[in-house]
């Protein structure tokens, strides 16, 4: 013992060696020798003695309190907790002993429990500088800052020299955005413990996290020499050279985690990207399909994939990633352009304008993305919105050669030619092969453009309660509002656990999977909300829908039946009714229900479209005109409606009107088949017959296996006396479709 005390720690084993062969029942001695091992890092030898200490009834809390803390440091919180409760039992005065037991609770995440044993040791010693850091690790687990570095402040007071308190009240600082703060409170434990790994590979965490990264490597450096198992430092000094640039040294990095870990996608992702860097593109295809393999919610692994496939002209497989990435509701830009760029590639302008215009909104401050969106502009004509992009590219970036040569085209184009000067001036100082731009930031929010504010309350309240299904629900419905189904669908699936005899989160869930395509499953959750609810009219109704879309017609009316029942002023249930209806050809009940949807909400385009259908197959041209009308007038810009009004127009014979129709029905959408074709049915009617030829032209361009079109072009090469192309255009009719009596 006297060896022991004086820190002659060798000589004091070989003495409990000896004490213990004379006197094998001897409880203090293992005790003590347990202490040494444990000092020692001996923990299996230390459990051990212990064992024998305790078996050899040693009175007191000591054995179990140690026992429990060489438990804790092993990893087996549960045993420690059990002789953490046992030195409790035995003295239950002992502030260090609850401090203790919060520690193991703190480590399980139990932290109600870990928080009632801090305060308890508090309680017992109020000057416990370790039960002011634990409460402060509570507070910062739960996200509550503020609460945690009051903790720390506290712990700090009592014990300026706690290097724990310090460390801990640094990782406060890094999560308030103190970087500064937080490297002064890891300056301060490695000076008083130049030897702990923990300092060192959190201090590394932010100076990587402030761009320090030389200075992060040397951390990381020297957390790795201090021990060289702990993974998390390997894969952070991997990341910090791979943004130095020191790709080889990243990849080895990311093998040595790889090594202890072979699960961890991200450093595979990493690795793909350093490897990427080195020019092996086909070793970083392979790790980033094991990153994928391994968590296929990895969405930087998708936009690092895609974009190498973008690179190496593979666009089909690229879009594939970047499609997924979007699903999964990345809010990363670079997914949204690089979409961008391949939609432009195949020529899907459209597609591409819209994803340039998200990737801006995500990242207004990226050059690349206005140049990219000035050209997408371009290609509709839109002169000024594209030299307003490429203004914006130059301001951003003042050396974007490729802006200004864009710009520079665009002035010379419309004869601002003093202006185009001064671009192509500036280009040629730049850089005269250099063409860049980007595209202007959109609409990113829907649901009255609050929706991302609602989405962090959600996700900070599930912080602090992962077991509140209601929580889930409404995160669940705001994706779905924002049609990230797959984000949704797994909302609800955490709330439908928490909350199995809930019947709203079966409905929303159900409407999810029916948004997936996931019909039988929909239709399996919609059976369980109406077996909770049978009151529930929306669970009705969206099983109905789901009827609908499946062919199921007389299932979907009996389901319609019942929400109408449950709820007779829901003018959408009789207007799906009437789709059913319609679809069964029982017209007159199909009439009924367009007529009683309108009754009870007027504003209801779909019922005056499709009643206005019913109408024009039964002959009430006039009727339908006037079902069109009301559809125009309540959406100004639908496509199908001008159609079928400008169809209605030319039966009548009401030829400028139905041109005016069909025209604004082909601004709307050039690719209404059916426009054109009307176009060219009423230049017909007008003998027009350039016009009319050019509208059937573009009518099949867009529809290829348009008999009705072939025949009627067929009629007017006819008439013009092109008799053999008139014939080749009879054949294409009757060969598309052969019960064509007339062609």
């Amino acid at each position: 013992t006297i060896y022991q005390n004086r820190n002659r720690i060798e000589e004091a084993l070989l003495d409990y060696d000896a004490s213990l062969s004379l006197e094998p029942h001897n409880g203090t001695a293992y005790y003590n020798r347990g202490r040494i091992y444990q000092s020692l890092k001996r923990y299996e030898e230390a459990l051990a003695d212990y064992d024998e200490a305790i078996a050899h009834d040693l009175q007191g809390a000591a054995a179990y309190t140690n026992r429990g803390d060489v438990y804790r440091a092993l990893g087996r919180l549960e045993k420690a907790l059990t002789d953490y409760d046992e030195a409790i039992r035995r003295y239950p005065t002992s502030a260090t002993i609850y401090n203790n037991r919060g520690v193991a609770f703190l480590a399980l995440n139990q932290l109600p429990e870990a928080m009632a044993d801090f305060n308890e040791a508090v309680r017992l010693n109020p000057r416990l500088a370790n039960a002011y850091a634990g409460r402060g690790a509570v507070n910062g687990s739960l996200g509550q800052w503020p609460d945690a570095l009051a903790e720390y402040n506290e712990a700090l007071r009592l014990s300026p020299e706690n290097v724990g308190a310090l460390v801990g009240r640094g990782a406060v600082f890094v999560a308030l955005g103190n970087s500064e703060e937080a490297i002064a409170d890891y300056d301060e434990a490695l000076r008083r413990d130049p030897g702990n790994t923990t300092a060192y590979g959190e201090r590394a965490e932010v100076y990587r996290g402030v761009g320090r990264y030389e200075e992060a490597i040397g951390d990381y450096s020297s957390a790795i020499q201090l021990d060289s198992g702990i993974a998390n430092n390997y894969r952070g000094r991997g990341f910090a050279y791979q943004f130095v640039g020191q790709f080889e040294e990243s990849v080895a990095d990311f093998d040595e985690v790889i090594l202890h870990n072979p699960e961890d996608a991200k450093v595979f992702m990493g690795r793909g990207e350093s490897v990427r860097s080195l020019g092996r593109d086909k070793e970083a295809l392979e790790n980033y399909e094991e990153a994928l393999r391994l968590n296929p919610q990895l969405v930087p692994a998708y936009i690092g994939r895609g974009t190498l496939l973008f690179a190496m002209g593979k666009l089909t497989e690229a879009l594939a990633d970047f499609d997924e990435a979007i699903q999964l509701g990345t809010q990363e830009a670079a997914a949204f352009y690089y979409r961008g760029r391949i939609y432009y590639e195949l020529d899907r302008y459209e597609e591409s304008l819209a994803d340039y215009i998200m990737a801006v909104g995500i990242d207004p401050g990226d050059a690349a993305v206005y140049y990219a969106r000035g050209l997408a502009f371009e290609t509709f004509g839109r002169t000024e919105d594209a030299l307003a992009d490429y203004h914006k590219a130059i301001r951003l970036n003042p050396a974007d050669a490729k802006a200004y040569a864009a710009r520079g085209q665009i002035y010379a184009e419309i004869g601002r030619l003093d202006e185009a000067l001064a671009d192509y001036d500036e280009l040629l100082q730049l850089d005269s092969e250099d063409v860049s731009s980007l595209f202007q930031r959109g609409r990113i929010y829907q649901d009255l453009g609050r929706s991302s504010e609602a989405l962090n309350d959600y996700d900070k309240a599930i912080e602090l309660n992962s077991h509140d299904a209601d929580l889930y629900y409404w995160r669940g419905t705001t994706k779905q509002q924002l049609g990230q189904y797959a984000e949704a669908l797994t909302d609800f699936d955490q709330a439908a656990q928490l909350a199995p005899e809930d019947a709203a989160v079966f409905l929303k869930r159900g409407q999810t999977l029916n948004a997936l395509g996931r019909y039988e499953e929909a239709l399996s959750d919609f059976d369980r909300a109406v077996e909770l609810d049978s009151e529930n009219e929306a669970a009705f109704a969206s099983r109905g829908a789901v009827y609908l879309t499946l062919d199921r017609f007389e299932d979907a009316i009996s389901d319609y039946d019942q929400a109408i029942g449950l709820k007779p002023q829901n003018a959408d249930s009789y207007a799906d009714r009437a789709s059913a209806y319609k679809a069964l050809g029982q017209q007159q009940e199909a009439l009924k229900d367009y007529d009683e949807a309108i009754m009870l909400d007027p504003a209801l385009s779909q019922a005056y479209f499709y009643r206005a259908e019913i109408y024009d197959a039964s002959d009430r041209i006039e009727d339908a005109l006037a079902d069109y009308g009301e559809v125009l007038r309540l959406e100004p810009e639908n496509p199908s409606a001008c159609t079928k009004r400008g169809r209605c127009n030319f039966v009548l014979g009401r030829y400028q009107e139905a041109l005016s129709d069909f025209q604004k029905a082909t601004s709307l959408d050039p690719g209404d088949a059916d426009a054109y074709y009307g176009l060219g049915d009423t230049f017909r009617a007008l003998r027009q017959f350039p016009q009319t030829l050019e509208n059937y032209d573009q009518a099949i361009e867009l529809n290829p296996d348009y008999a009705a079109v072939f025949l009627s072009r067929g009629q007017t090469k006819f008439a013009l006396g092109k008799v053999e192309k008139a014939l080749d255009d009879y054949d294409r009719a009757i060969e598309l479709d052969p019960e064509n009596a007339v062609a």
